[in-house]
């Protein structure tokens, strides 16, 4: 039996644990099971929502275990007597083929003591026998848990500042010993095998590549040839510790090579690529290597090598976790007999003419002088894909001034695009004589009309002629055409034909627009901005007053907050007519609706623009505002041993700031996101008009604990940059300022709220019933009686996704009703936002931004609104998601979405100083 003591306690680990070890105040013991590791972990927890073990904070615990363990399945519940101290004891199963033992001693009211232990799923009462047999034999030896507390922060801190400290230095070294493998000598990178077979080596340990593994040319996208490499992986127990192998896997893991700039003569293809960025990618070769089903802290890098009919690469995975290389060599025979070229993507002139005629189908020219779109393009008849782009940031000194006529013989092509072709002067109209093209794209060039031959074509659907300075349109245009996308020309007027047809998805904006025929109000697939949607529609819109001034008709101040004039609000509830269960309630459901604003990812913010759309980051506060704080007493901020610094009279003094008033220390709020009223004021009704909201938080572990502030600062011209904040403290990690700020781009939109605790949200079953006929409502009173009436409503509204996800649509530029790239729809389908038989030009659908203003709020039972009308009375439908946001991986509390809830009165006379929090799981 093993002993061990800290300052706060003391524990005997059975004779079966092998190793045990202190680090801060707490303790480690685990030892090795034939199926896996048994480890039980014990540490000190300074958490309010843990600091009770009656029955009524189960569900606390519950919550605290799932964040750091992942989902749960509960076994066993028992109470310990630990020499006085109450101990609740809790046993599950995870989702990862493990079995976990959890145990909470309260020792003061915000500190316990948290026991987490695991072992195999494999028969493991053995394992939780000694873990619950260590447990039993804890005993707390500190009258100060407080100040221990302190010090294990303190020794957590600095043993992640040794061991960061130790990482960069081998990172350091990796990046040398990296970089001088990159600059050998050239030597060939494999030899071919004697015996013609394939062969995968990791550390020298053999690997079976599976018979699905394949080399092939893919129709789209804009690598040339890919080669996947399925790979049915030796179990992990066979190779070293640490295992490469993703642990939540199913063994088979997958290495990806694509390739272009790779075809010869000979249909033999050929090339090297070196592999060294973080991001596996070669862009000046069009190269990229891709692995997936090892674990996610792997690098992979290295030589990719094609010859003589075999595929090689010679490189290494980089495990930043376990700070370990793992090296990695793979022969692969090239199917030479099929590989189909007629897909591959020729992406030169000189490798263009090394093909003959017949072959070629899909050509990209990048930068290209006119005088290479010669005769000797135009004998590739057979061509279907043709793209020829000038990049915006090259000094182009000549380009395609005119499109050659000789384009007309590649009678086959379906896609032509000539991007940012600056020097273009016109689009000619023998382009009409193109009649298989489908997907017409041209941009950047001085044409100031399209002909109506060009347009009418029989099978165009998709046709792009943005940034160009076109000022009038045909009256006709093609019945096949589906978008037609003419942002950034000169435009004033469209001729109203186009209206006429309801699929069309028509882009004006960046167009100087004066007058449109209202029946482009009703398209509802038509992009303009905001306000000039507003100008050119006036009657659609008669909700122009201040808020404060209510009409007679609209005592309540409702009618601004709901969608009944939105847009948007017609196709969603056409959306709905083809579902038999809802169809007869779409008038219902209408009444629910509310007009929002909903807030997307731009770039990373760079406080070049003052008072701008912003989350997280610094705020832009005026000079005479000082940041935001909460008092918070010294007996609390004594437990945080980084909250004081040593004075030049080695007196220990608060970093944070004395408010003699109160008697307490000033900490700094956390900054959420500032919004221009100003800009907004085209998209709702309902905000003042001019002026900037700028949103806080103050929060601890728990929405317990939730405190909010919003300040709202009307003059624009006093605004000052957030960056004089760059050096307040905030906390012991020290995140004020310190994560990505981003620009945020507002979009009107329509928010549909959540249906899932109808039962416990009377307010809204009352505002459906409002909507129904006698017939109906007696019908949904049955649905109600049987519990049925919230499996008539489907979850309705825009597809949500993960932050993550929201981030990198953001770093694209994507909002619902955009136009993806090949590679961009590929992920969407991938990542379900798309469906997969979705057509080739689908759009972005209609999803939920990072941040919502007038959206509603989602819970598993109260809803916020009707949370906010429990604590300070009134109407749940008189209190309003003023602005809401997913804080996941952005803030200090990164879990939920966050309601800043307020009352429509305290809205209309900007009292934003009455606002209620409520986070949604």
């Amino acid at each position: 039996m093993s002993i061990v003591c800290t300052d706060i306690l003391s524990i005997a680990f059975p004779d079966s644990f092998i190793s045990s070890e202190v680090y801060g105040q707490g303790v480690l013991g685990q030892y090795a099971a034939d199926e896996g590791l048994v480890v039980l972990n014990i540490y000190p927890v300074d958490r309010p929502l843990l600091h009770r073990v009656e029955t009524g904070q189960i569900e606390n615990y519950r919550i605290f275990c799932s964040k750091v363990y992942g989902k749960l399945t509960w076994l066993e519940e028992k109470t310990l007597d630990l020499d006085g101290h109450a101990a609740l004891l809790m046993t599950a199963e995870g989702v990862y083929g493990y079995v976990y033992l959890f145990a909470f001693i309260r020792l003061t009211d915000t500190i316990c003591l948290f026991a987490g232990g695991y072992c195999p799923q494999e028969a493991p009462q053995d394992h939780l026998q000694a873990m619950e047999a260590a447990v039993r034999s804890l005993r707390i030896l500190t009258s100060e848990p407080g100040r221990v507390m302190a010090q294990h922060l303190a020794a957590l801190e600095q043993q992640t500042a040794e061991q960061e400290e130790a990482k960069q230095q081998e990172q350091a070294l990796r990046e040398q010993s990296a970089s001088a493998a990159v600059d050998e000598a050239q030597v060939p990178v494999f030899e071919m095998p004697a015996d013609g077979k394939n062969l995968l080596l990791i550390d020298g340990e053999a690997f079976d590549i599976s018979d699905q593994s394949k080399t092939s040319i893919p129709l789209y996208g804009n690598q040339g040839m890919c080669f996947c490499a399925d790979i049915v992986a030796a179990p992990c127990r066979t190779l070293d510790l640490p295992p490469i192998l993703d642990r939540e896997g199913d063994g088979n893991v997958c290495i990806r090579f694509g390739a272009s700039g790779i075809y010869q003569a000979s249909g033999v293809p050929q090339g090297e690529f070196v592999f060294e960025t973080e991001d596996d990618r070669d862009t000046t070769r069009h190269a990229t290597l891709e692995h997936t089903g090892f674990r996610p802290s792997l690098k992979i890098a290295g030589r990719l090598t094609l010859q003589e009919g075999w595929l090689g690469f010679n490189g290494y995975f980089d495990d930043g976790y376990y700070h370990c290389r793992r090296n990695i060599y793979l022969l692969w025979k090239l199917p030479e007999a099929s590989l189909c070229w007629e897909r591959y993507l020729f992406r030169s002139m000189e490798e263009l003419l090394r093909a003959p005629p017949e072959l070629p189908r899909r050509l990209s020219l990048v930068d290209q002088p006119s005088v290479r779109l010669s005769d000797a393009l135009w004998r590739y008849t057979r061509l279907e894909s043709l793209y020829i782009s000038y990049l915006e940031s090259a000094e182009q000194e000549e380009g395609v001034e005119a499109i050659p006529e000789g384009i007309v013989q590649l009678t086959q092509l379906q896609r032509l695009e000539f991007n940012t072709a600056r020097h273009l002067q016109e689009i000619p109209s023998f382009l009409g004589q193109l009649h298989e093209l489908d997907d017409l794209r041209i941009s950047g060039s001085q044409a100031v009309t399209v002909p109506v031959e060009v347009l009418t074509l029989p099978k165009l659907s998709y046709c792009a002629l943005c940034r160009n300075r076109l000022t009038s349109l045909p009256e006709a245009f093609s019945p096949a055409l589906r978008t037609l996308d003419l942002s950034g020309n000169q435009l004033e007027t469209v001729p109203e034909a186009y209206a006429t047809e309801p699929r069309l998805g028509l882009d004006l904006e960046k167009n100087p627009l004066v007058f449109l025929h209202e029946a482009f109000f009703e398209m509802p697939r038509l992009r303009i901005e905001p306000d000039k949607r507003r100008a050119l529609f006036p009657a659609h819109y008669p909700f122009d007053a201040r808020v404060p001034d209510r009409l007679a008709s609209d005592p309540a101040g409702r009618l601004p907050l709901l969608a009944e004039h939105s847009p948007l609000r017609k196709p969603l509830l056409a959306a709905l007519l083809p579902n038999e269960a809802v169809a007869p309630l779409v008038h219902a459901v209408a009444g629910t609706l509310r007009a929002s604003v909903d807030f997307y990812h731009g770039a990373e913010e760079d406080y070049a623009t003052l008072g701008h759309h912003r989350l997280g980051g610094l705020p832009d506060l005026p000079d005479g505002i000082s940041y935001p704080s909460v008092g918070v007493s010294e007996d609390t901020l004594l437990d945080y041993e980084d909250y004081w610094r040593e004075d030049e009279e080695g007196d220990e003094v608060c970093i944070f700031p004395w408010d003699g008033a109160t008697q307490t220390y000033q900490v700094p709020l956390e900054f959420i996101a500032q919004l221009d009223c100003q800009a907004l004021a085209p998209l709702q009704d309902y905000l003042p008009r001019t002026g900037t909201l700028f949103f806080f938080l103050a929060c601890g572990s728990s929405p317990l604990t939730t405190q909010g502030r919003v300040l709202y600062v009307e003059d624009r011209a006093s605004l000052g940059s957030g960056q004089r904040f760059a050096d307040l403290a905030f906390n012991e990690e020290k995140t004020l300022g310190q994560k990505p700020a981003f620009i945020l781009h507002p979009r009107a939109s329509v928010a549909v709220p959540s249906f899932y605790a109808l039962g416990e949200n009377p307010h809204l079953d009352v505002q459906l019933r409002a909507g129904m006929t006698p017939e109906q409502e007696q019908d949904w009173q049955t649905l109600a009686s049987r519990g049925e009436h919230w499996d008539a409503l489907p979850r309705l509204g825009g597809t949500t996704c993960y932050a993550w996800q929201l981030r990198q649509l953001g770093a694209w530029g994507l909002q619902p009703g955009s136009q993806p790239s090949g590679a961009q729809r590929d992920w969407l389908i991938e990542k379900e936002i798309l469906p997969v038989d979705c057509a080739s030009d689908a759009l972005v659908p209609e999803y939920q931004g990072i941040a919502r203003v007038n959206g509603c709020g989602f819970s598993q039972h109260a809803l916020p609104e009707l949370q906010a009308a429990h604590q300070y009375g009134g109407d749940a439908q008189d209190w309003l998601v003023l602005f809401q946001v997913d804080l996941a991986g952005q803030f200090q509390w990164d879990d939920g979405t966050l309601n800043f809830i307020i009352h429509r009165d305290d809205l209309a006379a900007r009292r934003f100083d009455r606002v209620f929090m409520v986070c949604d799981y």
